[in-house]
């Protein structure tokens, strides 16, 4: 019996490990995947939504949530898996007050991730939606504005939430707080570019030998008296 419990021991523990080392492999390519968005200059929102797609499954979610505010309003969220009845009019609705929800309001204002087993388990938190675990995590610029939250909710497991799931979520909220940053900074660094060539009434063009196809800047287009926007990008039209 004693080598019969030693062999079972073993084998459990070998099953953990394994199971350990595909969690870490399934968190790294997620990880990298989110480089690579970032890298390529995607949306926020394409990032968010690549996220979201790769921890729904590492995570064994039944839905994330994508929340941004706008001002003291809460923004339709993005979505990602089966929404729970009782928050899809959450979903639908163009603008909630961020105070009529006090659990979001908690985790946005303290800047704090909130894991719960059971979501009923929060102070003030929505009814009917006892039986699923939630987690909240803050998205932050690297300037420190909360911009939202990325939201997770599965059902219940007897590990709860792990340290590297935790890890996971955090450093996917990061991104997405990064890649917010960057596109507001290629923004305001177009806006003024764009503003340059406006005040000393210069044009831009470029032409794609291979494909023979031409762009123009709005600026280019206006010197040859043509709308913004009409330049169809043919040598023909030049």
């Amino acid at each position: 019996l004693a080598r019969a419990a030693r062999t079972v021991g073993l084998a459990l523990e070998r099953t953990e490990r394994e199971a350990a080392l595909e969690q870490a492999r399934a968190t790294a390519e997620v990880l990298a995947q989110l480089s690579d968005a970032l890298q390529s200059a995607q949306t926020p929102d394409s990032v968010a939504r690549l996220a979201m797609e790769r921890l729904n499954v590492v995570l064994g979610a039944s839905c994330m949530l994508f929340i941004q505010l706008e001002g003291e309003l809460i923004r339709p969220p993005m979505v990602c898996g089966e929404v729970p009845v009782v928050l899809q009019p959450f979903i639908t609705s163009v603008a909630i007050p961020l105070s009529s929800r006090p659990v979001l309001n908690r985790v946005l204002s303290t800047c704090k991730a909130l894991f719960l087993d059971d979501y009923v388990l929060a102070p003030d938190a929505l009814p009917n939606l006892s039986g699923l675990a939630t987690a909240m995590m803050p998205v932050c610029r690297p300037s420190g504005k909360v911009e939202g939250v990325l939201a997770v909710w599965r059902e219940p497991r007897t590990t709860g939430w792990k340290s590297a799931e935790r890890d996971l979520l955090r450093r996917a909220a990061a991104t997405v707080g990064l890649a917010l940053e960057r596109s507001q900074f290629l923004e305001s660094r177009q806006e003024r570019f764009d503003f340059a060539l406006e005040s000393a009434g210069v044009g831009l063009w470029e032409w794609e030998m291979g494909s023979g196809e031409q762009h123009w800047s709005i600026e280019q287009e206006k010197l040859f008296g043509l709308a913004p926007g009409s330049f169809d990008g043919t040598h023909a039209a030049y």
